[in-house]
This record gives C-alpha cells, structure tokens and sequence, in this order.
C-alpha cells in the first residue's frame, strides 16, 4: 500500500509540513464559562457591595486563551489573554465602567535545568499551600526541585488580588512562600508551606508570618482532604477546611463525575485573599459600615460536577449554613446562602 499510493503520501506529508511551519511552536488552548449565580436574599447581611455575588441573581461569561511558546527543548513561554467576568446584557458596571475588557493574566518564561529543577519568571498561578487562602495570579519568581515523591518549591513576589487587586506596586508588599509536598504512598499526600509577609504589622489583622498543612487521600473514587492555616502573631488569624467526596470528574472524559461536600472555618482575622474553592465570603467581604478586612467565616459548601460530552462540563455549587465568626462581631450574624451553576468549555 505504501509503493501504491507513495505520491500520494509524499503530497500529505508536504502538506502538514507546510502547516506544522505556518503554525510553528505555539500551542493555542483556552476555555469558556457560562455562569448563573446569586443569594438567596439581599440585606445588611449580604456577602459584598460588588463583583460576584453583588446582585440577587447574576449570568455572566468569562473567556480564556493561553499561547506556550516552545523556545528550546529547555524553555517555554506562556502568555494567557482572559476577559473579565461580564453579565451578559450589560455594556456597563454599576461604575460606569465598560465591561467584557480583555487582559493579559498570566505571561511566563519557564527554564528546566535538568528533569527535576525549573524556574519559573513572570506572571502565573502561585498557590499557597493546597490553595485554601490563595491561588491566583502573582508576580514574581518561583522555583521547582522535585521527583514523582517529594517536590520543594520557593516563590519570591506580589499577590495581586482579594485585597492587593488595586494596590499599586509601589504600595503592595513582597511575600516570600516555601512549601513540601510527598506521596505517603498511592493514596495519601501530605504537604506543608510557610509564607512571610514583608511588612510591618499595622493592623491586628495584618499577616505576617503563615504556615499551614494539608493532606489529599484517595480510595479508589473516595476523596478526603483537608488543610489547616495560621498566622504565628495576630489573634484569631486561623483557617481551616475539611471535605469528603465521590467521584473520578475529568473534563475532558464524557460521563464521568463526583460529587463533594466541604467545611470551612476563618478566624476574624484570615480571609481567603483568592481561594482554591468556590467560596462566596473572602477577604474583600464588607461589613455593615462598607469596611473591609478579615472578617471570619464559616460555612458549607457542596459541589456536583459532571462531564456532559468531552470537554464540555456543567457543575453546580451551593453554600450554606453561613455566618460570620462572633470573635470579632459583638452579635451572631446569618450569611445569605448562595447558589451557583456553570458550564465549562476547554479546547
């Protein structure tokens, strides 16, 4: 067959090489959100003055494009344009701002030295500890060392949002962060972090010095995790989650799904500047007089996620049992519920 039809193959092959140097080394992937959020009820009470969860009900769309850029056989650029999170309907924010604008989120140089040291430069996604309280887009430097068991990485640089999404450089602080993380054996990993603040303390609620510890264990398609935070000097400046679930949920596997339950405990003087999960209180949650800080949470949250066709994804969340931490409120306050259902998109 090969002799048959060898003009043929010849033809195919200058085709796709004239495509493979058309498109070069530059892999294109992204995703798309379709989100319908909102509370159950508005008041004094409700989670914030603005953003997500600032309307009763919210549909909104978010897009994404990430550019890898293959330099060498050692180093990758990566650059990702992201729109921000517009309701559909609306051309304007409640500020008069125009909506649906395009930013560049996330632009990296990555270096391996060798299979098990990399350095990463730029802006990316830093996770700190197993992304209870942050993980999100940072500016900085962030080192690898590791094997399949063990993984150390250092990160240097300036978080960007919860409370330091409008902060200039010039007043934004540097954090430095450490972390461990191994593979007890195949069904249980165990990690450890510690994060400096480069700062002075100003406030009681001010971060200064935070370690943490978490674990993920897996038994077949049972999951159990949990993480415990703390900062060394302010009083109440702890956070804690615990959850269990069901599943094997792969975006990119029609029919497969899981299901989670999850616990969440801040102290009045933590927040989750960007979390991991999908909680609606954080650190940028108003009180009743528009002030923001740490405030203190605890609550439920429940997640059903399932993959209705490859790479297409509809998942569902919902938080409950809400209330604030009474260390820092004279009186006990309930928090709205809140509801969210989205579908995913990722090509």
């Amino acid at each position: 067959m090969a002799d048959e039809f060898s003009n043929e193959l010849n033809n195919l092959g200058v085709r796709v090489g004239r495509l493979e140097d058309r498109v070069g080394n530059v892999k294109v992937t992204g995703d798309v959100r379709l989100r319908y959020l909102g509370t159950k009820a508005m008041g004094p009470d409700f989670i914030r003055s603005d953003g997500e969860y600032s309307e009763k009900t919210r549909f909104d769309a978010r897009a994404r494009i990430q550019f890898n850029a293959k330099v060498n056989d050692r180093t990758d650029a990566v650059v990702r344009v992201a729109s921000d999170n517009f309701e559909l309907g609306a051309a304007y924010n409640p500020s008069g701002e125009s909506i649906g604008l395009l930013t560049v989120d996330r632009v990296y140089v990555n270096h391996k030295f060798g299979e098990r040291v990399s350095v990463k430069a730029g802006r990316f996604d830093q996770m700190i500890g197993n992304g209870l309280i942050h993980d999100d887009k940072f500016d900085g430097v962030q080192l690898n060392i590791g094997n399949d068991k063990v993984q150390f990485q250092g990160a240097h640089g300036y978080l960007l949002t919860g409370l330091y999404v409008n902060v200039p450089a010039e007043y934004n602080h540097t954090i430095s962060y450490a972390s461990v993380k191994g593979q007890l054996n195949k069904h249980i990993n165990v990690g450890g972090f510690f994060t400096r603040f480069n700062t002075q303390k100003v406030l009681d609620h001010s971060l200064k010095n935070v370690y943490g510890f978490s674990t993920d264990m897996k038994f077949n398609k049972l999951w159990i995790g949990a993480e415990t935070v703390k900062d060394t000097h302010a009083k109440h400046a702890y956070a804690w989650t615990a959850g269990i679930g069901y599943g094997d949920y792969d975006l990119a596997k029609q029919g497969t799904w899981d299901v989670k339950a999850q616990y969440f405990n801040f102290g009045s003087h933590m927040g989750a500047i960007s979390s991991k999960w999908n909680i609606a209180y954080d650190s940028t949650q108003s009180d009743n007089t528009g002030h923001i800080e740490f405030h203190g949470y605890k609550g439920w949250l429940t997640t059903v996620n399932y993959a209705l066709q490859d790479n297409l994804g509809l998942s569902a969340y919902a938080g409950f049992k809400g209330r604030n931490n009474p260390e820092q409120y004279a009186r006990y306050r309930k928090l709205s519920n809140y509801y969210r259902v989205e579908l995913n998109y990722q090509f």
